[in-house]
């Protein structure tokens, strides 16, 4: 009798009415206990992790799974409620991600974690599922135009930038931070320094979009997108066009960054966070592998750190869930080896 708790941290009051009069002891909130309203527009957090050992057709791997299980445990102690995906198929990852999405109200603290196979083409990172056919490369669509490219491209995986586009479609002030632990090697884009060119040349003159032609002509004058509510911060484990390496059946990235925030449980900024995972990762390495940061806005002043009121949840599935969905979970304490890549 009295007030309890739920996991979302509201006041439940656990009297009882009967023939329409309370009876139970009067409703007394303690001063720090949240009300059922602040508890509602409290800011949720989120996660929804994917990892991918058991490819049907290209080569398996063997840390990928054990990345999410870490993950998962690491984002549950700072109050994150976890979606758990181990080996999917390209449909099921993109119809369970959309569910996830569909589940975000604004102002949520999103995280989505994706270990497996990866690659670029034309710029864009494509997350490789468990039944990624060998007989197609990214760069087989090269040929045509990038927007056809893409699409042939998407059948087969799923980009982050769909995620990306999903995730801004359905609310606004999220705060987004993706975690992609997969290689990046690109047979169209040669080195990240040729994509830095293009970039800084993209942005030589900012605001020129906006000017008309002269001779007024409206029809060549490009379209300025709405400027996005949500802020960003995108970690690759790799830098564009090269690779990612597990060690110890753990992605290297994937390892560090969870160690890091397991270092610092009263919280660190994102960019020191992922200073600290780059810099054990190129020791990890020997720095043949070098992580890459894209964000936007204040994000970088976000702590992964423990809410006073964020409750963890139920997770789907839990560790021991994908053991029993056929993925193995390794120990921590791997016997060590040589670096291999994704």
């Amino acid at each position: 009798m009295g007030v309890s708790y739920d996991k979302e941290g509201h006041a439940v009051n656990t009297g009882r009415w009967l023939n329409g009069r309370y009876s139970g002891p009067a409703v007394t909130l303690s001063p720090g206990a949240p009300s059922p309203a602040a508890a509602r527009d409290r800011p949720r957090r989120r996660a929804f992790l994917v990892g991918v050992d058991a490819y049907t057709s290209i080569a398996p791997l063997k840390g990928c799974v054990n990345d999410t299980a870490d993950m998962q445990r690491a984002l549950q102690s700072v109050g994150f409620v976890c979606t758990v995906h181990c080996n999917p198929t390209r449909e099921r990852l993109w119809t369970e991600f959309n569910t996830f999405v569909g589940s975000l109200r604004n102002e949520d603290e999103v995280f989505i974690h994706f270990s497996g196979h990866g690659g670029e083409a034309h710029k864009v990172l494509y997350l490789m599922p468990a039944d990624y056919p060998a007989d197609w490369a990214l760069d087989d669509a090269a040929h045509l135009a990038p927007p056809q490219m893409r699409e042939e491209n998407e059948r087969r995986a799923v980009s982050h930038e769909q995620m990306i586009e999903q995730l801004g479609r359905q609310a606004d002030h999220l705060t987004i931070v993706m975690v992609l632990d997969c290689c990046r090697y690109d047979g169209t884009n040669h080195t990240y320094k040729e994509l830095a060119r293009e970039r800084e040349a993209e942005s030589a003159a900012p605001g020129r979009a906006l000017a008309r032609p002269p001779g007024g002509a409206s029809a060549s004058v490009p379209k300025a997108r709405r400027v996005t509510a949500n802020r960003f911060c995108y970690m690759y484990a790799c830098d564009p066009g090269t690779v990612a390496f597990e060690v110890q059946n753990r992605g290297a990235f994937t390892r560090c960054f969870v160690e890091a925030l397991h270092r610092c449980p009263a919280g660190l900024p994102l960019s020191k966070l992922f200073g600290r995972a780059s810099v054990a990762m190129r020791a990890q390495t020997a720095g043949r592998q070098m992580p890459w940061k894209e964000s936007n806005g204040d994000i970088d002043d976000y702590e992964l750190k423990p809410a006073a009121a964020a409750a963890a949840g139920p997770s789907s599935p839990t560790a021991a869930a994908a053991s029993a969905m056929g993925a193995s979970v390794a120990p921590s304490a791997a016997s060590p080896g040589s670096p291999s890549t994704r």
